[in-house]
């Protein structure tokens, strides 16, 4: 596998109470896997999100979810996120929602 530019895993330390999500965008999720494992793979896989998940919980994400791209209908990449200090962020079908504290 040729040498190239080192991608860094996103990392949730970066993430503040006002911002607890980021995006990864699929490119960047196959080049971490190539980097990571030595493969070549092209595409997020079920074998590419599977170590990707286990890769962003160990790094300390609370939450990831791969989202797909409404014209393609190929994967976009994923939206990850931190735990909030005030509430709880819910997925729903349509969006995440910071739900606040009782």
């Amino acid at each position: 596998m040729p040498k190239g530019r080192k991608f860094k895993f996103p990392d949730p330390k970066d993430r503040s109470p006002n911002s607890p999500t980021t995006t990864c965008t699929a490119a960047r999720i196959v080049s971490l896997y190539n980097q990571a494992n030595g493969k070549a793979a092209v595409n997020v896989s079920k074998t590419v999100r599977e170590w990707f998940e286990a890769e962003a919980k160990s790094h300390g994400w609370v939450g990831i979810h791969f989202m797909t791209e409404c014209q393609t209908n190929i994967s976009a990449g994923c939206l990850l996120w931190v735990p909030v200090k005030h509430g709880t962020l819910k997925l729903t079908d349509q969006m995440l929602v910071l739900v606040p504290p009782n």
